[in-house]
Parts: structure tokens; sequence; C-alpha cells
């Protein structure tokens, strides 16, 4: 031989995969973020008012402290208390006195990993 020591192709193949398995694992998890794999009321649907319950299942851990729910339609805003024993990744919430009509879920999280997501869900209430 030359005095230079080769690799088996499996042997380099098998550190290749490696490799590009632990920076693509490691691009997700450091690019992570909550989105909402659930929702009560789900996206679209028609509720029965005038108390609703909200509840948000998240795909990660998220922060309630630091986390915050409303409801939206056309003649404003309410905020909607999140409950503190909420279980996690979950946001609970009520709100009282809706009137029928289009409504927005908005939610903001703090996901744990320190990324903060947006986004709302929207229904009806007849």
């Amino acid at each position: 031989m030359d005095g230079m020591e080769r690799s088996s192709p499996q042997g380099g193949n098998k550190r290749s995969f490696a490799t590009i398995f632990f920076l693509f694992a490691a691009t997700f998890l450091l690019d992570a973020h909550a989105i909402v794999k659930e929702s009560t009321p789900t996206p679209g649907s028609v509720v029965q008012g005038p108390d609703i319950t909200i509840r948000l299942r998240f795909n990660a851990r998220i922060d309630p402290a630091h986390s915050r729910i409303s409801l939206s339609a056309e003649s404003g805003t309410q905020p909607i208390e999140i409950d503190r024993a909420s279980p996690p990744g979950t946001l609970l919430g009520k709100a009282t006195g809706v009137k029928p009509g289009a409504y927005h879920i908005q939610w903001q999280v703090l996901a744990t990993d320190g990324h903060i997501t947006r986004g709302e869900v929207a229904f009806s209430v007849r």
C-alpha cells in the first residue's frame, strides 16, 4: 500500500448518514415553533353560545404566564383569562356572554424553547 489509510465505502456512508441525520435533527430542534395541534372550537365550526370553552393544544410545551388568548369580532376584542392549571402544552380559557356572529381566537404563546408564535382560529357562534 502507499501508507495512506483508507476507509471502506460502507463505513463512510454510515458516518455521512449519521452526520446528515444529526444536522437535520439539530436544525429541526433549534427552529421549533409552537403550533396548534388541536383547538376547541375547531376551525370553521359553528358553536352554541353564550358561554364558550376555549382550548388550544400545542405541539410543544408553552409558558402560560407569558402567553395570551383573545376573542375578536367586528365589535371588538375581548381578552380571555388563561386557566393557570392548564395541562402542559395547552391553554384553557372561557368566554362568556358571546353573541351570535363570526369570531377569531387570537393567540400568542411563548414556547419553553424561547420562540414566540402567533395565530388565530376562526369560528362562528349561533
